[in-house]
């Protein structure tokens, strides 16, 4: 992973990476999604074509709600 600071739809991106979630269903999926990183805010996407023709993000976090961040090892 690499720091990276772009400006991409007039925003400026500190981060921009894929990461793996797992799903919830009895098949436990993984599955691959764009994350970005703004100064206000984090959001994800399924790939960058979506984040490239402006759809909606899948879910946005709002640095100023985060009170916690933690490492974990897997």
């Amino acid at each position: 992973m690499q720091c990276m600071l772009l400006k991409n739809n007039n925003k400026i991106i500190l981060y921009k990476d894929f990461v793996f979630k797992q799903g919830k269903k009895a098949s436990k999926k993984i599955s691959k999604r764009l994350l970005l990183l703004t100064p206000k805010e984090i959001s994800w996407y399924h790939n960058i074509k979506e984040y490239e023709t402006n759809k909606p993000a899948l879910g946005i976090i709002k640095v100023e709600d985060i009170y916690k961040v933690s490492e974990t090892v897997m």
